[in-house]
C-alpha cells in the first residue's frame, strides 16, 4: 500500500492538515475487496456509517467513557466523544509500543475545506486531518474522521470505509431476496433467510448483543435467528471483562413479549411492506446491529427487531427489505393495498409532452405516515400502503421545484391495485 508524505503547512484552527507525518494513501479496491484483504486476526470497529479494522488484540473505548486504565498491549480504539485527557493517553504499558485510533463525528462547513488536500476512495472523497496530534482522514460523506498513530495506524487509516450500517439504509431499490433462502414467521412478522441459517426459540429475554459484553454492539450468534417472546428475565453472572473489538456477524433477533429490551424509537422510520419500523435512537445502537420498532398490523405493541450488520451490509439489507406481516396475522381490514404510477415533467418548450423522471414518489396517510418508493429512469413507481386516503407528492434531482404532486389524492380499498397514478411536476 502506497504512503503519502505530508508536508508541513499553517493551517486555521478550523481545519487542521497533518504536518509532517506519513499517512496511508487508501487503496481504490472496493469495500468488500480491502475487507477481504483484512490482516489475520483483525476485526471490523464499525460506528455510525463508517467503520475501520483493528487488530483483534486492542482495546475499545465507548462514547462518553473516561478511560485511563492500562492501554491493551497493542493498542486502543476511541469511539465518539471519548474524554481522554493527555494523562490517560501516556498512561500505558511501560516500553509498549502501541497503536492509538479516533474514530467519531465530525462536521465542517464546505466552505472551509476549499483548497486543503485531498484524496479519493471507493467515490468518497477524503480529506486529510490531524486528531489529538494523530494523523488520519476526515469524510464529509459519511460525516466522520478517523485518525491513527502508532505501529498499526498504516493498516488501520488504509481501511476506512463505509460501514455496513450505511449501505443497508442506502436509498435505492430492495434487493431481489435469493431463491434459495427461506421464510421465517414469529409472532405476526415474517422475513426471509438463508437456508442454512439456524432458527432458535427461546421465552428468555437475552438482551441485544453478546451476553457479557457491551450490549448493542454485536450480536451473539452467528449465522442464526432468535425468536424470544421475552416471558422470563435471563439471569447470568459475568466477570468483568475488558472491552475487546466484538466479531460483526449476520443474523436475526426477534423480541416481542413483556421483558423485550426498553428500546426508544427514533424519527428515522421505514415503510417496509406495509410495517412502520423505526431506527432505535441513541449512540447504544450506532455499532454492528440494526436495531428498530416494528408496528405489526393487528398487534398491539411494537416488536424490537436486531439484524447484524456484517460484510458488506448487503445480507442484512436484503433481510430488511423482506419484512413483512405474516399472513396468519394480518388482519382482512388491513391487507395492503398497492399504488402504482409515474413521475413525469410537463410543460416547456412545445409540444410539451410528459417526460419520465427518477427521484421519490412519497403516499402520505390522513394520519401523517409516509411511505416512500424511489422512482428508477422509466419514471415507474409501485407503492404498497394499507387501506386509505393518501396525497401523492415527489420529487426528482432533474428538476429545479421542491415538490411535485397528484392532482387529486388516492384512495386505496384492502388488496386493490391503482393503477395510472400520476405525480407531476410542473414547468414553465
Amino acid at each position: 500500500m502506497k504512503r503519502t508524505l505530508l508536508s508541513a503547512l499553517v493551517v486555521s484552527c478550523v481545519l487542521v492538515i497533518c504536518a509532517s507525518a506519513a499517512i496511508a494513501a487508501p487503496s481504490h479496491r472496493s469495500s468488500a475487496a480491502l475487507r477481504e484483504s483484512l490482516p489475520g486476526g483483525w476485526v471490523e470497529v464499525a460506528y455510525k456509517d463508517a467503520e475501520v479494522a483493528v487488530p483483534k488484540t486492542f482495546s475499545v473505548v465507548y462514547p462518553n467513557e473516561q478511560y485511563c486504565g492500562v492501554f491493551a498491549s497493542t493498542g486502543t480504539i476511541f469511539l465518539g466523544t471519548v474524554a481522554v485527557s493527555q494523562t490517560c493517553l501516556e498512561n500505558k504499558s511501560p516500553g509498549a509500543q502501541v497503536t492509538l485510533v479516533y474514530m467519531r463525528p465530525q462536521y465542517f462547513p464546505p466552505d472551509s475545506l476549499q483548497g486543503y488536500k485531498s484524496i479519493r476512495q471507493d467515490g468518497l472523497r477524503l480529506y486529510l486531518v490531524t486528531v489529538n496530534g494523530a494523523p488520519g482522514y476526515y469524510s464529509p460523506a459519511l460525516g466522520m474522521e478517523v485518525a491513527a498513530n502508532g505501529p498499526d495506524s498504516v493498516g488501520v487509516l488504509g481501511s476506512f470505509a463505509p460501514s455496513p450500517r450505511r449501505v443497508v439504509l442506502a436509498a435505492g431499490p430492495a434487493p431481489q431476496v435469493p431463491s434459495s433462502w427461506v421464510s421465517v414467521s414469529f409472532d405476526g412478522l415474517s422475513f426471509s433467510v438463508p437456508s442454512d441459517w439456524t432458527v432458535k426459540r427461546t421465552n428468555y429475554a437475552m438482551g441485544i448483543g453478546q451476553i457479557c459484553s457491551v450490549s448493542g454492539v454485536a450480536l451473539g450468534l452467528a449465522d442464526s435467528v432468535l425468536l424470544s417472546t421475552d416471558k422470563k428475565f435471563y439471569a447470568v453472572f459475568c466477570p468483568l471483562l475488558a472491552q475487546w473489538p466484538q466479531l460483526p456477524v449476520d443474523g436475526v433477533q426477534i423480541d416481542s413479549g413483556p421483558y423485550a429490551p426498553s428500546v426508544t424509537a427514533s424519527s428515522n422510520c421505514l415503510d417496509l411492506n406495509a410495517l412502520h419500523a423505526c431506527l432505535a435512537a441513541g449512540a447504544s445502537y450506532a455499532y454492528s446491529i440494526l436495531v428498530l420498532k416494528v408496528t405489526v398490523p393487528g398487534r398491539e405493541k411494537p416488536v424490537v427487531v436486531s439484524i447484524g450488520l456484517a460484510g458488506s451490509g448487503m445480507v442484512a439489507r436484503t433481510i430488511l427489505y423482506s419484512l413483512r406481516a405474516s399472513s396468519a396475522s394480518a388482519h382482512p381490514l388491513q391487507a395492503a393495498g398497492t399504488i402504482a404510477g409515474s413521475l413525469v415533467r410537463v410543460g416547456g418548450p412545445a409540444p410539451g409532452a410528459a417526460v419520465a423522471l427518477p427521484g421519490q414518489v412519497t403516499a402520505r396517510s390522513s394520519a401523517g405516515r409516509n411511505f416512500t418508493a424511489t422512482v428508477a429512469k422509466s419514471g415507474r413507481f409501485v407503492l404498497s400502503v394499507p387501506p386509505g386516503a393518501y396525497k401523492l407528492t415527489g420529487h426528482s434531482p432533474l428538476v429545479s421545484q421542491e415538490t411535485c404532486t397528484a392532482a387529486q389524492p388516492v384512495r386505496v380499498k384492502a388488496g386493490q391495485e391503482i393503477r395510472g397514478a400520476e405525480v407531476v411536476c410542473s414547468i414553465r
